[in-house]
């Protein structure tokens, strides 16, 4: 048995086809199964290994389920190999069943449910999972973030804000809340507020696109001509791509205090943001040529929502136009 899911685990560490389809929920069902399930030695060591490369077969994960025993795993496991297979009143049932065992994981539970609720647009049940999360394991704060952009969604801005703020203040050097909020202040209209947290946020983390694009985007696009700066935008930018590329698209999540993830970075909004920033500094042609390149890369990023935005953005350069952001 070791040496047949030895096997299994090193075939699966460089496989991270199931990001593009399956996201966040896709990350709880690997640290599910990766802190739920009995192991010792060599296995042990693979399922962390495992869990740091994204990999995981979900198609098995029943019968690794059943052989650890354990009810909570076994439900977990289910409710994510649901999920998979797009059942997801089967996978909001077994893991509903999962919040009812008593584990030092159960909150992972309950942040499974809360995703797909958030996707299903069930956004008071999601933001009741996420405040249990938080009962159960305060220390979790990306769970903050998730609640917030449930606010956000539900258009209360205020309580939105008060999430981001309450992650900051557990941690002023959790460089992703200050984005989150960043981005809030700039749909509000704050204006200096944004800019101070997307400069916080590129202090604590300068190595990071997820950092870099937002202060980019800024800098090209802010509708207070003082803070635009369209060649420091292009210079951070193309850092962002690069080190995409050099991470083969995976950016590291720090998911829980036990273990870390990878999640795939999308490059088409990258290159939509090079766009904006070769617009303001008066380059439409290359402006032009990222926009396009940003809109050939969507269907392959299943990102075609993002495809009515940019054709408007490429019309704008085709027009020698910049891209200005408006708050609400």
């Amino acid at each position: 048995m070791k040496k047949c899911n030895a096997f299994i685990f090193k075939r699966a560490l460089n496989n991270y086809d199931l990001f593009n389809k399956f996201g966040k929920i896709y990350i709880f069902g690997v640290m599910t199964f990766m802190l739920t399930l009995s192991a010792t030695g060599e296995e042990s060591t693979l399922y962390k290994d495992a869990s740091k490369s994204g990999a995981y077969q979900g198609h098995r994960s029943s019968r690794w389920a059943d052989y650890s025993g354990d009810s909570f795993s076994i439900h977990m496991n289910k409710g994510f190999e649901a999920y998979m297979n797009h059942d997801l009143d089967q996978a909001i049932e077994m893991y509903s069943v999962a919040t009812k065992i008593k584990r030092r994981n159960t909150y992972l539970a309950y942040a499974n449910r809360a995703n797909i609720y958030f996707s299903r647009g069930q956004y008071d049940q999601a933001i009741d999972d996420y405040t249990e999360v938080l009962k159960l394991r305060p220390n979790e704060l990306s769970t903050y973030l998730s609640r917030g952009n449930v606010w956000l969604a539900k258009g209360q801005t205020d309580k939105a804000i008060e999430d981001f703020s309450k992650a900051i203040d557990a941690n002023p050097k959790y460089a992703s809340a200050y984005v989150c909020r960043g981005k809030l202040w700039c749909k509000n209209g704050e204006i200096d507020k944004a800019h101070n947290d997307f400069s916080k946020a590129t202090e604590l983390d300068n190595n990071s696109p997820e950092t870099l694009i937002p202060m980019a985007r800024f800098l090209s696009t802010c509708p207070e001509e003082k803070y635009r700066n369209g060649n420091q935008a292009v210079e951070l930018t193309r850092k962002a791509i690069e080190i995409t590329h050099n991470w083969e698209g995976m950016v590291k999540r720090q998911k829980s205090s036990e273990v870390m993830t990878y999640e795939r970075l999308p490059l088409a909004p990258q290159y939509d943001t090079l766009a904006s920033a070769y617009a303001e500094t008066g380059n439409f042609a290359e402006a032009i040529a990222n926009q396009e390149k940003a809109i050939s890369l969507l269907a392959n990023e299943n990102s075609n929502h993002y495809f009515q935005a940019f054709s408007e953005h490429l019309k704008l350069y085709q027009e020698m136009k910049p891209l200005r952001e408006t708050s609400n």
